[in-house]
């Protein structure tokens, strides 16, 4: 994982198989970031699967916990989520992840990174405020 402060963008790149050991470090590693910087520093998520070459079904378990754990302790409403991919198998998997946690409203399928932050600014444009001189 990688945090880019000057644009608050957490970036997840994920490599060949996801294995459910990886996912659970990558929402780890996103809970010490929210902990260390605040939750509402972060603007977005892209995470990027346009190198994964297999889904175990294990995974899917990794990630439902994982996720309801931190939208419960977490309000991440204000949090876009772009899920970078390159094939439509990778589409598929990451679209059911994000249908099975109820994140679909917060989240898209990109094909760039240029998409990804593209759909993050937009998506934060509900949230973000432009104070008046």
């Amino acid at each position: 994982g990688y945090w880019y402060p000057t644009v608050r963008v957490l970036l997840v790149i994920y490599k060949g198989e996801l294995l459910p050991e990886s996912t659970f470090t990558a929402y780890k590693i996103g809970g010490e970031i929210m902990a260390k910087y605040g939750v509402h520093q972060l603007r977005g998520i892209i995470g990027d699967f346009s190198r994964v070459t297999h889904f175990p079904n294990a995974n899917l378990t990794v990630v439902h916990n994982q996720s309801k754990r931190l939208n419960q302790s977490q309000d991440l409403s204000h949090i876009a989520v772009a899920l970078l991919v390159s094939t439509l198998m990778q589409e598929r998997f990451v679209w059911m992840t994000a249908k099975t946690n109820g994140t679909t409203y917060r989240s898209k399928i990109v094909r760039s990174m240029e998409e990804a932050f593209a759909y993050i600014d937009d998506y934060r444009k509900t949230f973000d405020t432009v104070e008046e001189p």
